[in-house]
């Protein structure tokens, strides 16, 4: 896992058992300039004693303690460090509460990004590919390619090409350039094309669904 600190972003470890180093969070915290957070302070607070029940945490003892915890004290942990992590939490809830899983997957992208949100990319467009050759969609050979530049296109602004400058491809890009929120945003319209695509929309149609004018849906523009 990853999470970013004040437009840091730092790994976190896991453990055999999945849980999640709340000692890396506290060296992370502590490296990107904030102040307080101390982990042994969490620990000892009110509001750790009126959650602990609900928190799965272990601690190894020696020397070199560490400390693990299960992602809801990863959560509850870095909202303790960080203001701004627990604001993006609550608006993240709020966008999600409202309908917006596509505002909420990117405010929550934004302070944290999992080896699961590369994931859900590759599958996402496997399923979004998997849609096209059930549906007989081929555009000359070039339909994958064509869908998923469609999709970067409505998530970024850019096709493929121009946004990496022609160098690796998109997911490296936004991986390399710490960018969550466009990850997210290429999820989502990978997920928007693949249902088009399911109720037997066209290119076009499923472009304008996107808002990305093509030569052929202006119509829906005006």
């Amino acid at each position: 896992m990853q999470i970013t600190f004040n437009a840091n972003t730092y790994v976190i470890r896991h453990n055999a058992e999945g849980l999640l180093s709340l000692t890396d969070i506290e060296k992370a915290w502590r490296d990107s300039g904030g102040s307080g957070g101390q982990l042994r302070n969490w620990l000892t607070s009110d509001d750790y004693k009126r959650m602990s029940s609900e928190i799965q945490k272990t601690t190894t003892r020696g020397r070199n303690a560490e400390t693990w915890g299960c992602k809801r004290a990863v959560i509850l942990y870095a909202s303790y460090c960080s203001v701004a992590f627990q604001l993006a939490v609550v608006d993240a809830f709020t966008e999600l509460t409202e309908g917006d899983t596509f505002k909420a997957a990117a405010i929550a992208g934004s302070v944290a990004v999992s080896p699961e949100l590369i994931e859900k990319h590759d599958n996402t467009r496997q399923a979004m590919n998997d849609m096209l050759q059930e549906k007989g969609i081929s555009m000359g050979g070039h339909a994958y390619g064509n869908f998923y530049r469609l999709a970067c296109k409505a998530a970024t602004g850019y096709v493929p090409t121009v946004l990496t400058g022609k160098n690796g491809t998109v997911k490296d890009y936004l991986v390399a350039a710490e960018h969550p929120e466009c990850m997210a945003a290429l999820i989502a319209a990978m997920e928007t094309i693949t249902m088009g695509l399911k109720v037997g929309l066209n290119y076009h149609k499923v472009a304008a669904m996107l808002n990305v004018e093509t030569t052929k849906n202006v119509d829906y523009f005006d």
